[in-house]
C-alpha cells in the first residue's frame, strides 16, 4: 500500500519578510539584525547539506496565486488531447509549450535503488515513460538572453488568451523571487558571498513547468507512479502547493521522505547544477510522485472533470548556459565535503578512489548549455545530434 507520508520531516525554515528584505537590500531601517539572517542561512544549509531540500514559509507568498494559477491549469491540461497537441513544439525539444504524456523517460536509477533499504525504494526504479504532460513557459529575461532558446517565444494556448500570459508571468515570477533570496541565504549558510549564486543565476533559462496528470483516468490507481524516480537536471527547483500532493524525495542517508508543503509555504530543492558548483556539499535531490490514497480521495470527490487532475506548481531555475559548471569552494574545503559525501549518502556512492580525490566534482569542467543538451537527450526530451 502506497503511504502518504514515512518518519522524517523536511525542516521548515519560517524566514521573514525582512530578512527577505535585509538580504536584498531593502531593509534599510534595519529590522533584523546580522544574527538572525545567519541562522537562517544555517538552517537553510543544514536542510540542503541533510535533505536536498528545504520547506520555507514566506509570507510574501499567496495561496489565492497558488491556487488560481493551478486552476487555470487544471482548465488547459482537461481539453482534448487534440488540442493540447497544438501547442507542442517537439522541434526545441519541448522547452517551450507543452509536453504530452509518454515522453518525459526518466533516467534508469536501478544501480541506485538497490543502495537503498527495502522500506525506501522507489515505487518504480525502472525507467518507462512518464504518464505526465508538462507546460513549459519561458521567465528568461530576454535582454540578458545567453542562448537562441532564452528568445525563443512562449506558447499562449488559443483558449486562453485573455488571463494565460499574466497568470503564468506573475506567479512564476514571485516563485523565482523567493529562489533568489534562498539562493542568498543558502550561499551564507555555505560560507560563500551571499551573491554568489544569483550571479549565476542571472540571466538563465529559468522556467515554470507546471505538470498535470489525470487521476480520473481508468488506469489510475493507488500506487500509479506520475513521474519515476529521478533528479532535476538544473540549479534549483522551487515548488507552491499541488493540487493533491504525492511527491516524495529521499535525504542524503536514503530515506523517502513525503514532501508535504503547508499553506504560504514552498518546498526548493536541489538540481545537478548546484551538485557540481558546491563539489557535493550539497547534494541533487532524487524524488518521485505517486498517486497516493488522500489524492485518489480528493478525486472520487471532485465536482468537475477539471479538478480530478493533479497540477504541480513548479519552476527550474537554471544558471545562465556559458557558466563552467566547477566547484566553487576551495580544494580543502571541496576534498572534505566530497568525503563526506561518499561517506554518508546511499544515493551517490563513487569509488574510493573519487572520494579520497575528490575527482567525482572536479571531472572536467562542463559549460551548463552542454550539460543541459545531455540531460535532455538521456530524458528523450532531445534528439542526439
Amino acid at each position: 500500500m502506497v503511504q502518504d507520508g514515512v518518519s522524517g520531516v523536511i525542516p521548515v525554515v519560517d524566514v521573514s519578510e525582512h530578512v527577505f528584505e535585509r538580504i536584498s537590500g531593502d531593509d534599510v531601517t534595519h529590522h533584523v539584525s546580522d544574527r538572525v539572517v545567519e541562522t537562517c542561512a544555517r538552517e537553510i544549509a543544514r536542510a540542503f547539506e541533510e535533505y536536498g531540500a528545504v520547506v520555507v514559509r514566506d509570507e510574501r507568498v499567496s495561496e489565492q496565486e497558488n491556487d488560481a494559477f493551478v486552476r487555470l491549469l487544471q482548465r488547459y491540461f482537461v481539453q482534448p488531447r487534440e488540442i493540447k497537441m497544438q501547442d507542442v513544439r517537439r522541434e526545441i525539444s519541448y522547452q517551450r509549450g507543452t509536453t504530452p504524456d509518454h515522453v518525459e523517460r526518466a533516467r534508469d536509477h536501478a544501480d541506485t535503488a538497490k543502495r537503498l533499504g527495502q522500506q525506501h525504494q522507489p515505487t518504480q526504479a525502472r525507467s518507462r515513460a512518464d504518464p505526465k504532460w508538462r507546460v513549459m513557459w519561458s521567465l528568461a529575461d530576454a535582454s540578458s538572453a545567453t542562448t537562441a532558446s532564452s528568445t525563443t517565444q512562449n506558447v499562449v494556448p488559443l483558449a486562453f488568451e485573455k488571463d494565460w500570459v499574466e497568470t503564468m508571468n506573475g506567479w512564476g515570477k514571485k516563485l523565482l523571487t523567493t529562489l533568489n533570496n534562498v539562493c542568498s541565504l543558502l550561499a551564507i549558510g555555505l560560507g560563500l558571498e551571499p551573491d554568489v549564486f544569483e550571479k549565476l543565476l542571472r540571466g538563465g533559462e529559468h522556467l515554470l513547468a507546471p505538470t498535470g496528470s489525470d487521476l480520473g483516468a481508468p488506469d489510475v490507481v493507488e500506487g500509479t507512479v506520475l513521474a519515476a524516480f529521478h533528479y532535476d537536471m538544473n540549479f534549483m527547483t522551487i515548488h507552491g502547493r499541488s493540487s493533491h500532493g504525492g511527491l516524495f524525495v529521499w535525504t542524503r542517508g536514503g530515506e523517502r521522505v513525503a514532501a508535504h508543503v503547508p499553506r504560504g509555504c514552498v518546498l526548493l530543492q536541489a538540481g545537478a547544477q548546484i551538485e557540481m558548483l558546491t563539489a557535493g556539499r550539497v547534494l541533487r535531490g532524487f524524488h518521485e510522485v505517486v498517486v497516493t490514497p488522500t489524492a485518489l480521495h480528493q478525486t472520487h470527490r471532485a465536482t468537475n472533470e477539471a479538478s480530478r487532475w493533479r497540477v504541480s506548481s513548479t519552476v527550474f531555475a537554471h544558471v545562465r548556459s556559458d557558466v563552467l559548471l566547477t566547484p566553487l569552494i576551495d580544494e580543502d574545503t571541496t576534498t572534505a565535503h566530497s568525503q563526506r559525501a561518499c561517506s554518508s549518502s546511499k544515493l551517490h556512492q563513487p569509488s574510493s578512489s573519487s572520494c579520497s580525490s575528490s575527482s567525482q566534482w572536479r571531472r572536467t569542467p562542463q559549460l551548463a548549455r552542454d550539460q543541459i543538451r545531455d540531460e535532455l537527450q538521456a530524458i528523450a526530451l532531445a534528439n542526439h545530434d
